[in-house]
């Protein structure tokens, strides 16, 4: 599958529904004639003459991108959308392509986005964007993005191939759904086998201080049985007749 959509095609819808100043369609004639960098010089004096033109923007962006220029594209593209305008659409579009092929795959998505915001029936945003998806694995996005790319272009060529990419990516999808259902019960098996763990560890740790509980119990009742105390039996000091005898005996008094 051609991975990418480029500027050209949507170029000659644009050059087909609006007139153009001299420069520009000699500029277009020279693109057109595949000599992009006679079409950049001449193209950058048409800018010039008509810096509103937002037609001049598009083609000189598309001409720098054809001459490997992506970051003079985008600064040029990003002019033109300054600029009130029908195109933003096919300029965000030409965007996301000269920051996909200056390795800003993020930025392209959002120019993508972008595009297909401005102008929702350009079916090339959609199919560059979820070939972007593909290659960033967000792929229920792509799906959604070729699904839609296939209704407003059924009769594009690469049909079939699209058709079979969504067949694999749905795959996928599914394969991957199983997996984290099964993770997920894995994890959830897991967590109740620690939990049943957990509380037989408590459960045992209270059994053992029942049985340590217990254990002292009895040996503080043993030694109270050797004291004499079990009973409830106490001894009293000088509690008896003949101790009060005795009491008496020493202390008379003689008269």
């Amino acid at each position: 599958m051609r991975r990418y959509a480029c500027g050209a095609i949507l170029l000659l819808i644009v050059s087909a529904t609006v007139s153009a100043s001299p420069l520009l369609k000699r500029g277009e004639e020279l693109y057109m004639q595949n000599r992009p960098e006679e079409a950049a010089a001449v193209l950058e004096a048409a800018l010039e003459q008509q810096p509103r033109n937002e037609r001049i923007y598009l083609y000189l962006g598309i001409v720098y991108e054809q001459l490997g220029r992506h970051e003079r594209a985008a600064e040029i593209l990003r002019k033109g959308l300054e600029v009130d305008g029908t195109y933003r659409g096919l300029i965000y579009f030409n965007l996301g392509n000269n920051y996909l092929a200056a390795g800003s795959p993020d930025l392209a998505g959002e120019m993508y986005t972008q595009a297909i915001r401005s102008d929702g029936s350009l079916a090339e945003a959609y199919l560059n964007r979820a070939n972007l998806r593909v290659r960033t694995e967000q792929y229920s996005g792509a799906v959604d993005d070729y699904t839609v790319y296939l209704t407003l272009a059924p009769s594009t060529p690469q049909r079939d191939e699209i058709r079979r990419m969504i067949s694999l990516l749905r795959d996928i999808i599914e394969e991957e759904r199983v997996r984290i259902e099964e993770q997920e019960r894995r994890a959830r098996e897991e967590a109740e086998q620690q939990r049943v763990a957990e509380e037989r560890r408590r459960a045992e740790e209270q059994r053992r201080r029942e049985e340590e509980e217990q254990r002292r119990r009895a040996l503080l009742d043993s030694v109270l049985e050797s004291l004499g105390g079990s009973s409830g039996e106490t001894r009293s000091l000088g509690g008896g007749a003949e101790d009060i005898d005795e009491y008496e005996d020493e202390f008379d008094i003689a008269d």
